[in-house]
């Protein structure tokens, strides 16, 4: 009988876990958005010079951004490290329906968080062999920013 058990309350949790797991659609939406704040902190770095550097961090304020970018001592190249919107017309830009969408249709299409508050929900990101994630601010049940912070591992 405590075989049947534990065979029964494992069975419970791996169809509860299966049944979590974000649907293809909602993995490629996540990708995109992941991709849309790779491509601002890109466009920001290329476009403008950065407001401040410390640590081989270069820091921008930009058109209702906040970018971070590394560049190595030694390096011809930047990667970037962190990008924040600041203002709703880049959310507007990034998806028309954005600023006005509430937390619940977010999971709707993007699946649900790893965590969340009452202000945010936190996603892990795309790359499989560091640490990443994207942030969504909420405030009054919307969505008020994105906040992507790339590999730091």
């Amino acid at each position: 009988m405590n075989r049947f058990f534990v065979l029964f309350v494992s069975a419970a949790v791996m169809w509860t876990a299966a049944a979590e797991a974000p649907s293809a659609e909602q993995m490629a939406m996540r990708a995109k958005l992941y991709g849309i704040g790779e491509g601002l902190a890109t466009a920001v770095s290329l476009s403008s010079r950065p407001n401040h550097v410390s640590d081989n961090i270069q820091h921008y304020a930009v058109n209702g951004l906040r970018v971070e970018m590394y560049k190595p001592d030694l390096g011809n190249y930047i990667l970037p490290v962190s990008v924040e919107t600041t203002t709703p017309a880049v959310l507007r830009a990034i998806n028309h329906d954005l600023p006005e969408m509430s937390g619940e249709t977010f999971i709707g299409q993007f699946g649900e968080p790893d965590s969340h508050t009452a202000n945010s929900l936190h996603y892990r990101g795309m790359a499989e062999i560091c640490s990443d994630y994207m942030d969504i601010g909420l405030k009054d049940g919307k969505v008020a920013s994105i906040s992507w912070t790339f590999c730091s591992d």
